[in-house]
C-alpha cells in the first residue's frame, strides 16, 4: 500500500466514525503523513475545524473554529486502520 491509499483509508474511518462531517465547510485535511520506523504502518494525521459555541459577547477571534488533529494508524500491507489518537506533543 501506498501512501495515497493509506491517506484514503483514514479519510474513509474519519467518515465513518464522524459521518455529520461529510460536505460541511469543515471538511478534514490532510496534516501529516510519516511511515513507522519499522515500515509496518502509515500514520496519518488530519485536521478539522470544530465550531465553538456562538457568544454574542465574545471578539470575534475567539469565535473561530478550533483546530483538532487526529493520527490514524494504517497498516502497511492490508490498509486495515489500527487506531485513532489524538496527537501528542513531542
Amino acid at each position: 500500500m501506498d501512501e495515497r491509499q493509506a491517506i484514503e483509508a483514514a479519510f474513509r474511518y474519519f467518515y465513518i466514525l464522524y459521518p455529520n462531517r461529510l460536505g460541511q465547510e469543515y471538511d478534514p485535511s490532510l496534516e501529516e503523513i510519516e511511515m513507522s520506523k519499522d515500515g509496518r504502518y502509515w500514520l496519518v494525521t488530519l485536521g478539522f475545524d470544530e465550531r465553538r459555541q456562538q457568544n454574542p459577547y465574545l471578539p470575534k477571534y475567539l469565535q473561530m473554529p478550533l483546530r483538532k488533529l487526529k493520527s490514524f494508524k494504517v497498516d502497511a500491507v492490508s490498509g486495515r486502520v489500527l487506531s485513532m489518537k489524538i496527537p501528542r506533543d513531542e
